[in-house]
This record gives structure tokens, C-alpha cells and sequence, in this order.
């Protein structure tokens, strides 16, 4: 059973104050992206030209890149992953698009407290979409993120959460 995630709820969920970021529950609709640190910004930028084909066993740059991107916002709660958010997926976690959305973002970021035992798998990507699954540690409970992400002019950009059940 998949259930959306409200996107303020999932990054608060990393600082264990799922309200204070916009809300708490199922929302009917998509959600909004994350961004990542400095170091992972670098990354996006580098990887967001055309990849060269990963070989058998390795991974690609974009799948380098979107690991990364995760682990910043799960595991490290790191602010900057707000920068690498669409306005669709900050305006429906924080009801604002642009430099007020990911302002809000930051804060509710910078308050978390990062994630346990985060597992990424490896995204799927096709063209300028890509969709991965994250599996972590909340509360003592382990839960389970499909993500969905999109490239823009600026390299990926998470623009979806869904809670897998």
C-alpha cells in the first residue's frame, strides 16, 4: 500500500518534528523535491550533463548523484537539500514556492535531527525523471520512501515523496 507523504512531514520526519514543517499525514496529491549539501551540489552540477553508460556493477554519475542528494537530506538533514526541491513539492509542504519555500524548508530542515540506518537503493532512471526507494530508521520504526525526481536546468531535483507501506 503506498500512501503520499506530505513533503514538509518527510523532511521534518528527519528532524523528528514532522509538524513543525508543514504538516503531518496523507495528502492526496504529489509531492515537492530536496536539495543537498555544497558537496553534493557540486555533484548535481557535474553530473547534470549527458552521463557516460555506467559499466555492469557500477553506477553512473546521475545515480552517484541522486544517492547522494538522499543521504544529505535523510541521514544528514542537511538545509542545503532545499535548494534541490521543485516549487510544486515546497509549495505543498510548506505553501510556498521560491526563496520563501525554500527558507521555510531550511528551517524546518535545520531543526532535525537526521534519520537512522538509511539504505538507499539504486535509482531508476529514464531520460529527465528518475524514482528510488530509501529505507530508514524513525522512532524505532523502519519505514520505507519511494522518491521520484526530476532534471532541471540546474541538475536533479526531488519534486516527489511517497510512503511505501
Amino acid at each position: 500500500m503506498r500512501s503520499t507523504i506530505v513533503t514538509g512531514a518527510l523532511l521534518a520526519a528527519l528532524a523528528l518534528t514532522l509538524a513543525a514543517c508543514g504538516g503531518g499525514g496523507e495528502a492526496a496529491g504529489e509531492e515537492p523535491a530536496a536539495t543537498a549539501p555544497a558537496s553534493t551540489q557540486a555533484a548535481a552540477t557535474a553530473a547534470s550533463s549527458e552521463p557516460a553508460p555506467a559499466a555492469a556493477g557500477e553506477i553512473s554519475p546521475d545515480q552517484a548523484t541522486l544517492t547522494a542528494l538522499v543521504l544529505s537530506w535523510y541521514r544528514d538533514a542537511d538545509p542545503a537539500v532545499c535548494e534541490r526541491m521543485t516549487d510544486r513539492f515546497l509549495e505543498f509542504g510548506w505553501q510556498q514556492t521560491g526563496d520563501q519555500g525554500r527558507q521555510a524548508c531550511r528551517q524546518g530542515v535545520g531543526n532535525a535531527e537526521p534519520v537512522e540506518d538509511v539504505v538507499v537503493a539504486t535509482p531508476e532512471i529514464v531520460e529527465d525523471s528518475a524514482t528510488l526507494e530509501v529505507s530508514y530508521t524513525l522512532n524505532g520504526q523502519q519505514q520505507v520512501d519511494s522518491l521520484r525526481f526530476v532534471r532541471g536546468d540546474t541538475g536533479w531535483l526531488i519534486d516527489h515523496a511517497t510512503r511505501v507501506d
